[in-house]
């Protein structure tokens, strides 16, 4: 083994796609796959050493059988206790700086990881499938099995066969000049996602078993360490037969690759005394590029030694260019759609034109802008095939699995389409029904009751409707380039989230909501997980959603659309002015106690400078109290 020359490929290769094999390591970091001493970092911030009570509480398997002996014994209020001790133990204290609050004690993902690590989530289970069942000693030991089952599952699906996918984006990157983002999407595009996770959670569980030897589990760390390639290049592999592949790819090569591990050292070092930032900006996409190298470097050796079930290893466009003829032959379909002439476009009024150019808004779907969609849907094509046909990416027809036919509902998803005025109008009120919906769900199951979100009284959160249409229209000219759409997504949300919480606590004196505690929050108002959420909703919406949606809303008779939106608009309206004076509050709405500095008009006025929402009301109500 040259170790000079593979890390001498292995840093070339980085130097080509730098961002993308960066951004592919930190996310296994932040997954917890790989690499996730260079997120210490994020640690070290998040973490409150002033707790010191944390460490003396019980783990997982200790919390769950306190709080399962408290619940045999129909103790409601020492069940309530313990509960409560529990989540309060979870809750790090604030650290703020300026506004910007760094903790995890709030948020989807902070609840999840709390009720587990905790064991809170074993008591709600239990709490609520009680009434509908006697044996509880019994139910209790399901119920613990299940939950950690179902936990295991959730992770060897969405996380764990990232370890794959990141791997595959390192392989193509060695042989081809471009790199797309979607080919993230890899291993989760069919049905071989379950096979996938299966052979990862399989090595896993035969890594942790060695591992009970000591000296064992070392060995095996290296016996099995090209599975995750093997299945980068062959996901329909069986999991047996790709373990029995590694092991025997390594058989006599372990301490090869465990003297390349040592041999970053000094890096480690290094690494070490940057916190974590040379890791994740150099040295952990440089290793993975010159591991794979090495995987490289193994797989030919063993096609020439004619290795037992080698010829699984099959993908051959993964290693090479495809020569001209074969692409040719297998995207004779997009070569003759390029050869063809473009199809002509009428012209319409200059100041609709420039409207429908810059925000993509149009009056009706007529002749004209049907003639504008086929030659969309014409150029998107071709642009994504262009790179393909030239060489630069990876020829997914080519891929020995086959690459499957497309449903034509997805088909036509051209995302560079323009809206009607009636379609933006309908799918402004579905998206305010679905945040609506998905804020009233969310709360039912973490509260166990029905709770009416939002300021006005109807199935409707204009802030998530008003949010996407702004996504669709004001960056309408950005869709062609995802990560810019993405980030402009996420700070043209951050923005209407927050300046709507602002006139909200201001005009009512009242918060709908309160991101105090969660992490990287901004006053309260904005959080970084919240806004993570709608930047990767916005780009569902716009790639996917949106023109599903317009394909479907398309096909009603535009005296019907009009209809149906001038009563959507009426109901609408009538509400806002109701709400403007009887808001919608109360118990699961308006219940912070998130503290508000009130700033008076006359210095003249005593008040309280600081006082809670929950007393924001009596507050007001005085004759000293001045917005």
């Amino acid at each position: 083994m040259d170790r000079k020359g593979l890390k001498k490929t292995g840093k070339k290769n980085l130097n080509t796609h730098y961002w993308i094999c960066v951004v592919a390591c930190l996310l296994a970091s932040l997954f917890g796959i790989e690499f996730v001493g260079s997120t210490d970092i994020v640690k070290a911030f998040t973490s409150d050493s002033s707790q010191t009570d944390i460490t003396s509480v019980s783990p997982f398997v200790a919390n769950t059988y306190s709080l399962i002996d408290n619940f045999m014994g129909e103790d409601k209020e020492k069940i309530k206790e313990s509960a409560t001790k529990l989540m309060d133990d979870e809750k790090n204290k604030d650290v703020t700086y300026g506004g910007l609050e760094l903790g995890r004690k709030d948020g989807v993902l902070a609840h999840v990881v709390n009720m587990v690590s905790s064991g809170s989530m074993i008591l709600t289970v239990l709490v609520a499938i009680k009434n509908v069942a006697e044996s509880s000693y019994l139910l209790a030991a399901i119920l613990v099995v299940l939950s950690l089952l179902l936990i295991i599952l959730i992770w060897s699906i969405i996380f764990n066969t990232f370890s794959v996918a990141y791997r595959r984006i390192f392989m193509e990157s060695r042989v081809y000049e471009k790199m797309p983002f979607h080919r993230f999407l890899f291993i989760y595009k069919d049905r071989k996602l379950f096979k996938v996770a299966l052979t990862v959670g399989l090595k896993e569980v035969f890594q942790f078993l060695w591992n009970l030897t000591i000296v064992g589990g070392i060995i095996k760390r290296y016996s099995y360490a090209l599975v995750p390639y093997i299945v980068a290049e062959n996901k329909d592999i069986l999991p047996l037969k790709a373990i029995t592949l590694s092991r025997k790819m390594m058989k006599g090569h372990k301490w090869e690759l465990f003297v390349l591990d040592i041999s970053f050292i000094g890096w480690y070092l290094l690494d070490f005394f940057t916190l974590g930032l040379l890791g994740i900006f150099f040295l952990n996409p440089y290793k993975e590029s010159v591991v794979c190298e090495y995987y490289v470097n193994r797989r030919e050796k063993c096609k020439s030694e004619n290795l037992e079930n080698v010829d699984l290893l099959n993908d051959t466009y993964l290693y090479e260019k495809a020569s001209n003829e074969t692409i040719r032959n297998s995207y004779k379909d997009i070569i003759e759609l390029m050869d063809t002439p473009e199809p002509v476009i009428h012209k319409r009024n200059k100041f609709l034109t420039f409207i429908a150019n810059v925000f993509g808004v149009i009056p009706t779907y007529n002749q004209t802008e049907k003639e504008y969609t086929e030659y969309t849907e014409r150029k998107i094509k071709i642009v994504n095939f262009k790179d393909v046909i030239n060489g630069y990416t990876y020829p997914t027809r080519l891929y020995p699995l086959g690459e499957k036919v497309r449903k034509t509902k997805f088909e036509h998803l051209h995302y560079m389409r323009r809206y009607s005025v009636t379609s933006l109008i309908m799918m402004f009120f579905i998206f305010c029904f679905m945040g609506w919906f998905w804020e009233v769900i969310f709360h039912f199951i973490e509260k166990g009751e029905f709770v009416n979100r939002g300021v006005m009284h109807g199935p409707w959160l204009p802030i998530y409707g008003s949010g996407c249409v702004m996504i669709l229209v004001l960056l309408n000219k950005l869709r062609k380039n995802p990560i810019i759409e993405f980030i402009s997504a996420v700070v043209l949300c951050g923005i209407v989230e927050y300046f709507t919480s602002v006139f909200l606590e201001y005009q009512y004196g009242k918060l709908w909501w309160d991101y105090s505690g969660y992490f990287l929050n901004i006053n309260g108002r904005v959080c970084a997980e919240g806004l993570l959420v709608f930047g990767i909703g916005g780009i569902i919406v716009v790639y996917i959603v949106a023109p599903l949606l317009d394909n479907l809303l398309r096909k009603i008779p535009l005296k019907i659309s009009i209809t149906i939106c001038v009563v959507l608009v009426l109901a609408f309206t009538a509400d806002r002015i109701y709400s403007s004076k009887v808001p919608n509050s109360g118990k699961g709405v308006t219940d912070y106690s998130r503290e508000i500095k009130l700033k008076p008009k006359s210095t003249k006025t005593s008040y309280n400078p600081t006082c809670t929402v929950t007393d924001l009301d009596s507050y007001i109500i005085g004759k000293s109290a001045k917005l």
